[in-house]
């Protein structure tokens, strides 16, 4: 009889009430509230870390690419390094930078493929490889084949070349612009030297290292953009082997004055122009060929819309390899690389005009007013519209 009463207990025992069960549930879940998101910011700081390593090879290079031709930065697209052959029916493109700097990264075999007809493979399969160092992990693109995050220095560029910078054809180059300050209405030597300040890469030609006058740690060499396009056998484009500015550099969109040749001076367009043209004669204008007025600003809207020239503008609604700006799915701003080689982090919010002298690599020679303190510029923040 004992027996069976304490085999009754047994069977009898008690589970949690709905009470207790409610607590372990809200307790198990305000853990996971906590612990989560934690886990994803580490996440995300790794993958934004991986990303500036591999930067930092890209962006080394770079250098190296450049004391090995005589301080000379790869051009954007260029004959000179070896033509890349696609086939027999298209014969031989320009290589792109990102085609010149592979022997100086980890594919010399690659490169010597690309440019020899006598290969085993062809274009299509060759420019299809993924290299893991020109890939972000945060990128939307980056399990697919053939993809470029990182994108050069590529200056100024007007509006309307900006927002039609996948084509191959868009007139981006050192021979592009003809500026107001010599007073020539054609492209002048001198105004090769501008759009060369403006920046550090272009077709045509590039920037050499001695030609960086604001100081090689104020100077943007790279940055990313989640928004170019992976390599596609269809059209031949794409990814690390595309011909397009807007898979290739990041450039800062101005105003223009009827032309997209003619950038507009600070006399037409105050908010978006480059370079006070005032004065009577064209030495003085071309010390002031690429000053920026006090109130330079990619808020404008109206006419146009500069505001597609910010870092991370339009991340969620942007079209693929047209939109030549910083962009990252980092939080809150971008990894870039210095043309000294060093890393940084670069607020979205950063202030118009410093990230605007940034990117120029002369513009202290033509009017633009130096950075007291470079790292604390890039902390300032622009003004709210």
């Amino acid at each position: 009889m004992q027996a069976a009463r304490i085999s009754r207990r047994i069977c009898h025992r008690k589970g949690l009430t709905r009470i207790e069960l409610v607590v372990v549930l809200g307790i198990i879940g305000t853990v996971l509230a906590v612990v989560l998101p934690g886990m994803q910011r580490v996440r995300a700081r790794a993958r934004q870390a991986e990303c500036l390593n591999n930067m930092r090879q890209v962006g080394l290079a770079a250098i190296n690419y450049s004391a090995s031709f005589d301080g000379a930065f790869p051009k954007l697209i260029d004959s000179a390094g070896g033509e890349v052959f696609v086939s027999e029916r298209v014969g031989t493109i320009p290589t792109p930078w990102t085609v010149a700097v592979i022997p100086l990264i980890e594919g010399s075999p690659l490169y010597e493929d690309l440019l020899s007809p006598a290969r085993d493979q062809t274009f299509e399969e060759l420019a299809a490889w993924q290299m893991p160092v020109y890939r972000c992990p945060s990128s939307p693109f980056s399990h697919q084949r053939a993809v470029n995050s990182y994108v050069a220095n590529g200056g100024y560029m007007t509006l309307s070349r900006w927002n039609n910078a996948s084509r191959i054809d868009n007139g981006h180059s050192q021979d592009g612009y003809d500026w107001q300050a010599d007073g020539v209405g054609l492209v002048t030597e001198w105004d090769r030297q501008i759009t060369k300040a403006t920046g550090v890469v272009f077709s045509g030609s590039s920037t050499n290292y001695e030609d960086i006058g604001d100081g090689t740690s104020a100077t943007i060499l790279l940055s990313e953009n989640v928004d170019t396009v992976p390599f596609d056998p269809a059209t031949g484009e794409g990814g690390w082997i595309s011909r397009a500015p807007g898979n290739l550099c990041f450039a800062l969109p101005i105003a223009e004055q009827g032309s997209s040749s003619a950038p507009a001076s600070i006399q037409d367009d105050a908010a978006n122009g480059v370079g006070d043209v005032s004065g009577d004669a064209p030495k003085a204008n071309m010390a002031q060929a690429l000053s920026l007025h006090s109130s330079f600003s990619l808020a404008t809207t109206k006419p146009s819309d500069f505001r597609v020239g910010r870092i991370n503008s339009r991340n969620r609604n942007a079209s693929p390899g047209n939109m030549p700006r910083p962009s990252s799915n980092h939080p809150g701003g971008v990894n870039i690389i210095l043309v000294d080689g060093s890393g940084r982090f670069l607020s979205e919010d950063i202030d118009d005009s410093v990230y605007a002298r940034m990117i120029s690599s002369n513009g202290e020679k033509h009017g633009q007013s130096p950075f007291d303190n470079v790292y604390e510029s890039m902390q300032s923040r622009r003004r709210q519209y």
